[in-house]
């Protein structure tokens, strides 16, 4: 079971309520996209601590990262977020309030949310991806590196669909390019992986 922003299993919270009382975790257990988690705002390790609290497991990490925009409102992030925008897949955005209460939008550009607080954005981009932290979009990598130092699974998938609607500048010039920002992003997944399991496949 994997939960995704804007299905009706929303967040780690509603997946675990949802299957307290209907899984055998003999049989079933939850896929925990990293992007998906990051994009609801959910500390990690209280996500994960959650998951064994109601006795389910983690049977499969989806290894990957969402948008993170700091100040929204600023001109250069909306510049930068329209860069993002395309038609082909559904990029639901969460806003977090001051006061902790997290805002939806279905899809960029969002334009619905204030953009008082810093916003996530379901968009799955290269694991490699390292803009200069002065640039205004930064990725989730702090989320996933979390979640593969803390969870103990054996199925780590690296799920970036996104290549060929990415900014035309990050974009694969051809299927060379393509490859090489594959294998790239795979040995990034294979470092962010402990160092005592640094040696298995990512």
């Amino acid at each position: 079971m994997e939960p995704e922003p804007g299905c009706v299993l929303d967040t780690v919270d509603d997946a675990v309520r949802w299957l307290a009382d209907r899984a055998d975790p003999d049989y079933v257990g939850l896929c925990l996209d990293t992007c998906h988690l990051a994009v609801s705002f959910a500390d990690p390790h209280t996500a994960l601590a959650q998951i064994t609290h109601a006795g389910l497991d983690v049977v499969k990490v989806q290894a990957s990262a969402a948008l993170h925009i700091a100040e929204p409102s600023r001109p250069a992030a909306a510049r930068a977020v329209a860069e993002f925008t395309e038609p082909r897949y559904l990029h639901q955005v969460r806003e977090l309030r001051a006061d902790g209460v997290v805002l939806a939008a279905d899809d960029l550009p969002a334009r619905e949310l204030p953009g008082q607080g810093p916003w996530r954005v379901h968009y799955h981009v290269p694991l490699h991806w390292t803009p200069e932290p002065d640039q205004p979009i930064q990725p989730t990598s702090d989320v996933l590196r979390a979640v593969l130092g803390a969870v103990d699974c054996e199925h780590i998938e690296v799920e970036t669909y996104t290549w060929d609607v990415l900014p035309p500048d990050q974009r694969p010039r051809g299927d060379a390019d393509l490859v090489s920002g594959i294998a790239t992003e795979l040995d990034a997944a294979r470092r962010l992986l402990p160092a005592d399991r640094a040696g298995s496949p990512a």
